[in-house]
């Protein structure tokens, strides 16, 4: 019986999907959905696409081949939001979003990402793998809305990346993981210890209950959810791999 992999790749755009055979390393079947690229997303409609593009790929294989395993990678330094519930909060809100950058009164017409620098600056940054966290990033987004939307910050119970996204609802449930490719677009994690920075997350005044656990991108997280399989004519036991930020990915691509 032949195998493929399967390739799962959340942009920033587009959600695309591949069957790869392992043995010859051909790509024996592309599908893409777009959607729109604004800085602030609809999750239910990126879920949606993902399940056209799984649906493609369901149709096209053939008798006698088989998924082994599916394998994420998605855009980097999204915030996805989730309440008591595990439901998700509406939008998305992405690495293009610039609320960071503005400058607001309240601080004395300096900007977030000044203030969040001024907490940080005596914090060796290269724990971090970045020269200044950027508005976007999910550090930066979780700080943002603790300090101007008071509000919405108590709704908030967990929060993920867009991969993480993903990854859950392929699994049927609430995200509440995330590889370290993920956790170091945040701006929180601290790169040399291989988990979340808790000096800079206490800095920040964020709680570090709102974060997901770090597996490695290569571990299994489990099994492609019966509900998937049944609407998307996907059949077997499919594991799924945690994977990691589109970035790396590409490169070991």
């Amino acid at each position: 019986m032949g195998v493929y992999t399967l390739g799962i790749d959340i942009g920033t755009s587009s959600v695309k999907a591949g069957l790869l055979e392992p043995d010859s390393g051909r790509m024996e079947y592309i599908s893409q959905r777009s959607y729109d690229s604004a800085a602030r997303q609809n999750t239910g409609v990126i879920w949606d696409k993902t399940l056209e593009v799984l649906k493609d790929l369901g149709a096209i294989i053939s008798e006698g081949k088989r998924i082994a395993a599916v394998g994420l990678s998605g855009q980097m330094h999204g915030t996805v939001m989730y309440d008591k519930l595990g439901r998700v909060i509406e939008p998305l809100i992405n690495w293009q979003d610039k609320s960071c950058n503005q400058p607001l009164a309240k601080y004395g017409g300096k900007t977030t990402i000044d203030v969040i620098y001024e907490l940080l600056q005596d914090t060796l940054l290269d724990e971090l793998g970045v020269d200044r966290i950027a508005s976007g990033f999910l550090g930066a987004t979780l700080f943002y809305i603790k300090e101007n939307d008071p509000f919405l910050f108590n709704r908030i119970r967990y929060a993920s990346l867009p991969t993480d996204f993903i990854r859950g609802k392929l699994l049927g449930k609430t995200p509440r993981s995330t590889d370290p490719t993920n956790a170091a677009s945040t701006g929180i994690f601290d790169i040399r210890r291989m988990f979340w920075h808790s000096e800079v997350i206490k800095r920040l005044g964020l709680p570090c209950s709102h974060l997901p656990q770090i597996h490695e991108s290569i571990g299994a997280a489990g099994f492609l959810d019966r509900r998937v399989l049944d609407s998307t004519g996907l059949q077997g036991n499919i594991g799924i791999i945690y994977g990691g930020g589109d970035l790396q990915m590409s490169v070991l691509g």
